[in-house]
């Protein structure tokens, strides 16, 4: 795992070097998640960014079978998708609640680490901000509809939008619960809400490099200030 991190954070800057080492590496259960040349869409942000809500969300409104690329966390699908000119949604949240999230799950990460891997990312999405859409959190899960309109409208494209409703969003979220359990997934890990989790993250200290989170702050307020 510690290897996979290192690829990935080193080559995911570099789309023509990441993409094809991930194919060539990767097992063929993650080939779906890379873009490829059938893909429609990319969906992607840093880990604990509504990546899976954002996803089943997209899918589940859709008539027809759509090809998504996402769930790697890594810039270099963000690149190719802009690099393409294709649909891409770039999800973010605030550092410090990712972070504390992820901390949740992987209590041993160091958190300057992360940090570090989020503001790689955002620096590398702030380059191609113009062409993408940037889809804060609290949006995603509050109004995804509003999200694929601004695709459609930015894109050309006529994707179906999600209607948010309490049922709506309870079928992404069993749709979750059902991914969970097929991969039968750790408690910490799984995507969705859930009261221990909440209860966890009031556990985390975080002790941010002040520099480092000035520059996350920075890139967060930044990016949602175009959405």
């Amino acid at each position: 795992m510690a290897l996979k991190k290192l690829i990935r954070d080193l080559l995911s800057p570099h789309p023509s070097l990441f993409i094809p080492l991930y194919r060539m590496l990767a097992p063929a259960t993650h080939q779906k998640l890379l873009i490829g040349p059938d893909t429609d869409i990319v969906i992607e942000g840093y880990a604990r960014s509504a990546n899976t809500f954002s996803v089943v969300a997209f899918e589940k409104a859709q008539q027809d079978e759509v090809k998504v690329a996402h769930h790697l966390h890594a810039e270099a699908q963000i690149l190719q998708g802009v690099q393409r000119g294709l649909p891409v949604i770039a999800l973010i949240r605030q550092p410090a609640d990712a972070i504390r999230s992820l901390k949740v799950a992987f209590p041993g990460d160091d958190e300057n680490q992360l940090l570090r891997r989020y503001v790689a990312f955002y620096q590398a999405v702030e380059r191609v901000k113009d062409h993408v859409v940037i889809a804060e959190f609290s949006r995603v899960t509050s109004d995804f509809g509003s999200i694929i309109a601004e695709v459609n409208a930015k894109f050309g494209t006529d994707f179906s939008l999600f209607a948010t409703s309490d049922d709506a969003v309870e079928g992404v979220f069993s749709s979750i619960d059902t991914i969970n359990r097929d991969r039968k997934g750790d408690k910490d890990l799984i995507a969705r809400p859930a009261a221990h989790k909440e209860k966890a993250k009031t556990s985390v200290t975080l002790d941010f490099d002040p520099a480092l989170l000035a520059e996350a702050d920075r890139l967060f307020a930044t990016l949602t200030s175009v959405s």
